[in-house]
């Protein structure tokens, strides 16, 4: 487990990092930040972390397969995303694709520990290796309307006190419950942020396989159900007008 101050260094020498001019260009709207890209690059330089999952394609699943891998031979891939059309389009713009596993998983319900959440389809982890351990688990989706807390719940076997979870944009109300859940599910555990006006935030979990027993009270689990409820209404009210989901 990394200490704060060890992701902070870090932090201060990733920013000296210069990215691709590509890269960087994409690097706007809805989009990693640059600061953050300039991070992930410093954690593989150094770390060579060897099996990554990411929650949302696109810029990152590039920067990952065609410019830090180049550090990390290998480096695995397991790229989620709801969108079929997102994830083909998002792959056809990487250039080394040998080790990237895309993984199409569209939105619906998914219930961990009494709460109802709508998140991906959770079947996407009958293709990941049931012994196979991430160093890096990377969350920049789904959309922030839909809540970012479940993906770690879906892959909390594939966690070692030694993963480090990545979380985009922690600073949104959404994101800042779901890192103080986190904390409720795990107990001990270690968040570090980056950035000001669109923040990342490094978690560390010290004891993944050992959960708090019931974390959650009845009205929290009555609450989870309600927003399942609007979200999901929110889902069908674009399928029905034919709108892709991927607002």
């Amino acid at each position: 487990m990394m200490t704060e101050k060890e992701l902070k260094e870090i932090y201060k020498r990733s920013q000296s990092q210069i990215l691709p001019p590509e890269i960087e260009k994409q690097s706007s709207g809805p989009t990693l930040k640059v600061s953050s890209l300039k991070f992930l690059a410093q954690l593989f330089e150094e770390l060579k972390p060897k099996n990554i999952i990411e929650y949302g394609s696109g810029l990152s699943t590039k920067f990952m397969m065609d410019h830090l891998s180049q550090h990390q031979k290998e480096l695995k891939i397991f790229s989620v995303d709801h969108s079929e059309f997102y994830l083909a389009q998002s792959i056809n713009k990487i250039e080394k694709k040998t080790d990237l596993t895309p993984l199409w998983a569209p939105l619906g319900y998914f219930f961990h520990g009494g709460r109802s959440f709508v998140t991906y389809n959770p079947r996407y982890t009958e293709k990941i290796p049931p012994s196979l351990k991430f160093d890096v688990v990377f969350i920049d989706g789904p959309l922030g309307f839909f809540h970012r807390e479940a993906p770690l719940y879906q892959v909390r076997k594939h966690l070692t006190p030694n993963t480090l979870v990545l979380l985009d944009d922690s600073h949104r109300p959404n994101e800042t419950l779901a890192q103080e859940n986190w904390k409720k599910y795990w107990g001990n555990t270690q968040v570090v942020s980056f950035g000001k006006e669109e923040p990342l935030s490094v978690i560390q979990i010290l004891q993944p396989d050992k959960p708090v027993a019931h974390p959650w009270d009845n009205s929290a689990k009555i609450k989870s159900h309600i927003k399942s409820l609007r979200r999901m209404a929110y889902i069908w009210m674009h399928k029905i007008k034919g709108n892709e989901y991927r607002l």
